[in-house]
This record gives C-alpha cells, structure tokens and sequence, in this order.
C-alpha cells in the first residue's frame, strides 16, 4: 500500500500479510561468562563448531561474550595513570598508538584489548604494545590475547559469510562506543546502524537513504482495512498505543511499519521482530525476516507500509508488567536500524 507525501503523519502505518502468534511460552538463555586462559581459543572453536552445525546463535553469543566486556588494559592503565604519566617511553608508546594524556589519564578512541594480538604482531607496534604490557601480569596479557582471537574470528568469519555478519552487525549497536568504534575499523558499514528506543507506542529513523516508522497497534483489522480503504484526499486517523489491557478487551499488539525511501537503498529488505516480557525473557514466537520490501518502490513520492507484519495475542496467564517489541531491520548486506518499543500490560 502507498500514500501520497502530503497525507501522512508520524503514526500512520499498515500492513499487507500479518500473522499472530501466543505470547506464552517464553524462554531465556543466560550469556556465557568468558574465561580468559589459554584454553579460550580451543572453547571458541568448539562454540564456532556448534553454530556452523547447528545455526543456533546463542553459540556466536557465546564468542562475542569474549569481545564484549570491559576494556581491562585501559582500566588497568589509568589506574597507575599517575605513575606512568611520568614514564617518557610509556606516554609515547600509548601515543603511537592513537591514545592522547588528558588531566591525568590516558585516552584513546577505541577498545584497545581486542587489538592487542595484532599490535604485538605489527613490527610498526609490537615493541610499543610489549613495553605497555611490561607493567602488568602475565594475565592481562593472556586476556588480550584471547580476546583478540574472538575478535578476529568474528570479523574475518563474518566477511566469508553474510549470516555472521548480519548477526554481529545486530549486536554490535548495544556494545560500548568504543567496541563499536574498534568493530568499525575491520568491518565495512555504509551507514552507522541506528538505534532507537521509544516507550510513546511510535518511533522514528531516518538517514540518507531512508525514513522508517513502526508503531504499536492494538486494533489489527481495523488499522489494515482503513488503511487499504484510505482515499487520496482524505487523512489517515491511525494512532499508537502503549498499552495492552485485557480487561478493556484489547489483547493483541502489533507493529506496523511504513517507509519512504530517499535514496540508494539495498534492496530486498528484511525485518524481525522480537517480544521481551517483564521479567527480560524473549518469546518462542518471535518473527525472522518478515519482507519488509521485495524490491525498491517504483515511485518515491509515495510512503509504503511492509509486506509483512508480526503481532502477539495476550491472555490472563501472561505476566502484567513492562514488554519490549525489538524490531530489526536490514539488507542483505547491513543493518540499517533497530527499533525498542515498550508498552505495558495490563488486566
């Protein structure tokens, strides 16, 4: 469906094909606690193993748990930041490396561990990065190691298959800035994936190329019909809601996305769509690659809602409380932006 640029406001939206599933029936699993020995790179292979055979991503979550933690060099560092300010040869070691003395710590762009086995191997570092290390343990050392190792299986993996790398790409938007800054440097992004958090039942995204508006309904049938039954001429009266109240008879949520491209956009796009409950536990009924758009609109004056939608049927048995819909949407080749949207349930 499409909609003349001059009839549409910020919650409209709609959808072509929609599909529900229960909310029960939820399940969580816990991130993997990364153990830095060197034993790490004989677990991280046995995780890449399980996930090549099995495609479950919970065993790349397992390797990124490696990566994504704090940067304990730098932590380390600033520590005795006062004593090795003083060190002439420390400063321009940590210098050559892109960091910079500001009051007294040490500062640099981005996450230095997982760098660290590539430093020691570049003939243009290795004498810097070892000196550094000289005023740690052993340990420290180890861990940047292993953490390197993660870093680089994921980044050289995710280059040979795209599946990899849409899911790193998904991932990598809640990592640290720093992470991500460090991420960026091995991994190619047209555009820095956006990341938009909205508890109002509409959101927004909007870059070069493309402006993206999903909004919470709780009236389905209602919000296709006067969408598909809209008039040139008239104004669509489609709004949000954050709100799922069964006693009031509403117990479905929905997100309808629209879009209006501005630019070159990969084409077809893709979206999923995730529901968390209150207690932080994700549905088993969640939505992968809904088609978000087969093929690029033929006319760009026009907004177009998905080919797809993705909605939850609520019960008396679901917890009340605070649940978050996550919506991903993404190329074949990127992530171009991840939508959390709250609302509350109540009965």
């Amino acid at each position: 469906m499409k909609v003349g640029m001059k009839k549409i406001v910020l919650i409209l939206c709609a959808a072509l094909l929609c599909s529900f599933a229960s909310a029960a029936g939820k399940s969580s699993k816990k991130k993997a606690e990364p153990v830095y020995d060197m034993e790490s790179a004989n677990v991280m292979d046995a995780n890449w193993e399980q996930y090549f055979n099995t495609g479950d991503e919970q065993y790349l979550d397992n390797i990124i748990a490696y990566v994504d933690t704090e940067d304990l060099l730098m932590t380390e560092i600033n520590k005795k930041a006062g004593k090795l300010i003083k060190d002439e040869k420390f400063v321009q070691a940590m210098k050559n490396l892109g960091a910079e003395v500001s009051g007294k710590k040490f500062v640099i762009g981005f996450a230095l561990e997982p760098m660290v086995g590539f430093l020691v191997q570049d003939e243009n570092f290795a004498q810097d990065i070892r000196y550094i290390y000289s005023y740690f343990p052993q340990e420290l050392f180890i861990r940047g190691v292993m953490k390197n190792t993660a870093f680089w299986s994921l980044t050289s993996n995710a280059e040979q298959h795209q599946e990899i790398n849409i899911a790193l790409q998904k991932r990598i938007p809640y990592m640290d800035e720093k992470l991500q800054n460090t991420f960026s440097m091995s991994m190619t992004f047209e555009d820095w994936i956006g990341l938009v958090k909205s508890d109002t039942g509409a959101a927004e995204f909007s870059n070069t190329k493309i402006q993206i508006i999903p909004v919470l309904v709780n009236d389905l049938d209602k919000t296709i019909n006067d969408w598909n039954t809209l008039k040139p001429e008239e104004m669509p009266k489609i709004t949000s809601t954050s709100e799922v109240n069964i006693k009031k008879g509403n117990d479905i949520i929905a997100p309808f996305i629209t879009f209006f491209v501005k630019g070159k956009c990969d084409f077809p796009l893709y979206y999923d769509c995730e529901l968390i409950d209150p207690k932080g536990e994700k549905s088993d009924f969640n939505a992968t690659k809904l088609n978000f758009a087969s093929q690029e609109p033929s006319n760009k004056n026009y907004i177009y809602s998905v080919q797809q939608n993705c909605g939850w049927k609520f019960d008396n048995t679901d917890p009340v409380g605070k649940y978050l819909v996550k919506i991903t949407v993404y190329s074949e080749k990127q992530v171009i932006a991840i939508f959390e949207m709250t609302f509350s349930l109540k009965k």
